[in-house]
């Protein structure tokens, strides 16, 4: 692993050609590969015609896509982590505090500050790109721990050989490459907070290790013998069904129980249509500050109705995005309805009257279950899921990326219940 500063703010081009800011002697990367704009509110990535191609999210890039501080791209063959120094001091600036305009985030919110000054761990559920990461960063700003480091791991995002050394850091010779001792990010957090975003997709044997880092504190790095203390608060944040993780034996309960001292759950864009305005005139600000335009350019009234009418299954980053693209395609201009290219897509209605409620009380550990009664429960469970992945499998050709998505779980776990459940494993994917 190798760690390059960047400007802050300020732009880098990374490549093979020695004239990059950020110079990778890779026959896979291009010259100039890519070009990775710091702002302050975290990073826009843009491909540069590479040949072998900029991902982010599994997807390959091909406009400038925004990044915040732990997000996971890649270059060709080769895999980078995006983080911001370590973040503390205090308060949450104006330009980055979560956006309350609708009553289903104020019942959220408010809760989320009223919990913030303990240090009990916050689980907080949502769809993917729903604003998780906003509210931890307002539940740090608001706890006592504000002056001190918050920082962010994407458990899904790294490569499981990687995912250990990153969170918990390693001894020289842990693996080939390890030359000198690195702290991981549960130390770089220690008298702050860790928020681990994707926390379904933590591997299980680094479960167990954060289990014990949130039960007294303790760790090892990876290749060390010597305990490493630390005092750390977690809030954990996920778009998987934690439940059904635990019933498949996919996540530990142990760790469930202990990350759900409360847990948040935050509404979908969709169900919060007062905050789509406010929000992509904050994105276009960001986003011209971003691309040294000076004046924000002015959303027309054409564009306002479709950003009022459209569905964003993507939530909060599909309309961040938007918004950076609209502005790159106006140039400056007002933004019309032609300039978000966003194809139709009706918001459903959200209904009237009382917003259902979006706090999910702390979960309650299952009552026992008798020898017998509990094995053929495991069995029958087992057997389903088998029966569903492979169901997945043959419907997809046996290509695990597809199927995997038709069961609406990561390759990595999808890879991981095959192995568990002594399934065959597929020739293709």
């Amino acid at each position: 692993m190798r760690r390059v500063p960047l400007p802050h703010p300020g732009e880098v081009t990374i490549g093979r050609d020695e004239g990059c800011e950020v110079f990778v002697p890779d026959g896979a990367i291009s010259k100039r590969h890519a070009r990775l704009s710091v702002t302050a509110d975290g990073g826009v990535l843009t491909d540069l015609g590479s040949k072998n191609g900029t991902r982010f999210g599994g997807s390959r890039i091909s406009e400038p896509t925004s990044l915040t501080s732990g997000d996971v791209f890649e270059l060709g063959p080769l895999t980078f982590v995006f983080r911001r120094e370590i973040e503390s001091g205090g308060t949450v600036e104006a330009d980055s505090a979560p956006i309350v305009a609708d009553p289903a985030m104020r019942a959220v919110v408010a809760l989320a500050e009223q919990v913030a000054p303990s240090d009990l761990p916050v689980l907080i559920l949502g769809e993917t790109g729903s604003g998780k990461e906003v509210l931890a960063t307002l539940i740090h700003g608001a706890s006592l721990r504000a002056k001190k480091p918050l920082v962010r791991l994407n458990c899904a995002a790294l490569p499981v050989n990687l995912l250990e050394a990153e969170l918990f850091g390693n001894e020289p010779g842990a693996f080939t490459g390890a030359v000198g001792a690195k702290p991981g990010l549960v130390e770089e957090a220690n008298g702050g907070t860790l928020f681990l975003d994707e926390v379904g997709e933590l591997p299980l044997e680094a479960q167990t290790k954060v289990l014990r880092a949130i039960e007294d504190g303790t760790f090892y790095r990876v290749g060390g013998r010597r305990a490493v203390q630390v005092d750390v608060r977690f809030i954990a944040a996920t778009n998987r069904d934690l439940d059904a993780g635990v019933a498949t034996g996919a996540f530990r309960s142990d760790l469930f129980y202990r990350l759900a001292g409360i847990t948040l759950r935050i509404p979908p864009l969709r169900e919060r249509p007062a905050e789509i305005l406010v929000l992509a005139e904050r994105f276009v600000s960001e986003a011209a500050r971003a691309l040294s335009l000076g004046a924000s350019p002015e959303i027309a009234d054409d564009a306002r109705d479709v950003l009022k009418s459209h569905a964003f299954p993507g939530n909060v980053r599909e309309l961040k995005n938007t918004m950076l693209r609209a502005v790159l395609l106006s140039r400056g201009g007002p933004l019309s309805a032609n300039h978000l290219m966003l194809e139709s897509q009706p918001r459903p209605a959200v209904p009237s009257g009382s917003i259902a409620p979006t706090i999910v009380p702390p979960p309650m550990p299952p009552p026992p279950i008798g020898g017998a009664a509990a094995g053929d429960l495991r069995t029958e469970m087992q057997a389903l899921e088998r029966d569903r992945i492979q169901a997945a499998l043959d419907a997809c050709a046996g290509n695990q990326t597809r199927a995997a998505a038709k069961l609406g779980i990561s390759r990595r776990t999808l890879i991981s219940r095959i192995e568990s459940l002594g399934i065959a494993r597929p020739t293709k994917g």
